[in-house]
């Protein structure tokens, strides 16, 4: 593994995020072979916070990784003022429109935000995210337990608080996104956050041996200085920048819209009842990257617009679309015999501004029924993150897309 810049110059949150995704993309069985892991001290960050926005191309950290970008959210300021003048819970804050921004304009750009880690502090209310985390086009990371034994925050052999894998973290932070106001004053349900889940308890990456003693051991004793127990949503967003790099594997180029579908469409709610849909907790559910990539191989999705690579499962530009015609079709997409459940799943990068600024509808007939993105057994649902679900037992469905500007 190539290091630049001295190791003076190491955190000891980012060295592990990195190595936990170098490790993950080589299968968990050390680093990467050609792992490069570019660190800044403190002093550099805001210089390179500022290089990612404006697409600076002399700042190195995201030069041709593009799937590894992390950020974590601060949604929750209590006691101080966010910029609405009203304590508690961020909305949609200048954060929040940069990287809609950035995302809108880079379109390829996979762009992964830690939801925060204040579910379960005192007075915090029942939803904590918000700010960069309430962004409409990244992929928001809450938290789960882990198959290995904690006390449900740090690794503790035999603890009567285990959290396993499909249990939501105490201390992830929960959504929705705060509300916000229509053109008509009226108030808008919040989005749906965070998006997906991964383990984010009691995980053990590799770690910088200048860490202090207080560090090392805050989340249990691996009895091994070169490795560290970690846990946050911090560290389950690069496990899933590492599902990122597996899916970019299978499938060269794709939208970072798309990889946004597959990692949703593949999760699996478990704090919802039966499993469907989505909640607050875990948003639409923990990443079942096997699932994802199942999608690819087996040819179920269509990326539209995408500039740098075509296949016959690309769409064209929707852009190209007729504005009479307002719609585009897809293939036939072919369906295993028997009976089966089908969810399909749209995702699309929104221009910035906290509503949404396109009429979207989509629209899947299978078997002869129909429904659409604006059907569904609940208010709050999001049409940016909506899963269709079918029970289908039929040779195949189409999926159409109607959208104009709003």
């Amino acid at each position: 593994m190539a290091m630049r810049g001295g190791p003076e110059g190491l955190l000891f949150q980012p060295i592990h995020e990195s190595l936990t995704l170098a490790a993950l993309i080589n299968g968990n069985f050390g680093m990467a072979s050609g792992t490069t892991l570019d660190n800044a001290s403190n002093p550099d960050w805001e210089y390179i916070r500022g290089a990612i926005w404006n697409d600076d191309p002399s700042c190195l950290l995201f030069n041709d990784r593009r799937e590894n970008n992390h950020e974590y959210s601060t949604g929750f300021e209590w006691g101080l003022e966010n910029k609405s003048g009203v304590a508690g819970q961020l909305g949609y804050e200048d954060d929040a429109t940069a990287v809609d921004k950035f995302i809108h304009e880079h379109q390829d750009f996979v762009v992964l935000i830690a939801a925060g880690n204040d579910a379960d502090k005192e007075n915090h209310g029942e939803s904590q995210i918000g700010d960069n985390g309430a962004a409409k086009n990244c992929i928001t990371l809450g938290a789960t337990g882990s198959a290995r034994s904690n006390d449900s925050f740090k690794f503790k052999p035999e603890s009567p608080k285990h959290l396993t894998a499909p249990d939501a973290a105490h201390f992830s932070s929960r959504g929705p996104a705060k509300c916000s106001k229509n053109f008509k004053c009226e108030d808008v349900v919040g989005r749906i956050k965070p998006d997906v889940v991964a383990a984010g308890v009691a995980i053990l990456p590799a770690g910088s041996r200048s860490t202090t003693g207080n560090q090392r051991w805050r989340f249990g004793d691996s009895k091994d200085e070169d490795w560290f127990f970690m846990s946050g949503t911090s560290v389950a967003t690069p496990l899933v920048a590492g599902c990122v790099a597996l899916l970019k594997k299978e499938k060269h180029h794709p939208s970072a819209a798309l990889i946004k579908a597959l990692l949703v469409n593949g999760a699996v709610n478990h704090s919802n009842p039966g499993g469907l849909v989505f909640d607050y907790e875990q948003g639409f559910g923990l990443v079942n990257v096997d699932v994802s990539t199942d999608m690819i191989e087996k040819g179920t999705f269509v990326d539209g617009g995408n500039k740098f690579e075509k296949s016959r499962w690309d769409a064209h530009l929707l852009s190209n679309i007729r504005k009479e015609d307002e719609e585009w079709k897809s293939h036939e997409i072919a369906l295993p015999s028997g009976r089966h459940r089908l969810a399909v799943r749209l995702a699309y990068p929104d221009p910035k501004l906290s509503l949404f600024q396109n009429n979207v509808r989509l629209i899947v007939r299978a078997g002869g029924e129909e429904r659409d993105g604006n059907m569904g057994n609940d208010q709050g649902f999001d049409k940016t993150r909506l899963r269709l679900l079918f029970d289908e037992n039929g040779s195949g469905f189409k999926s159409f897309f109607e959208g104009r500007d709003m």
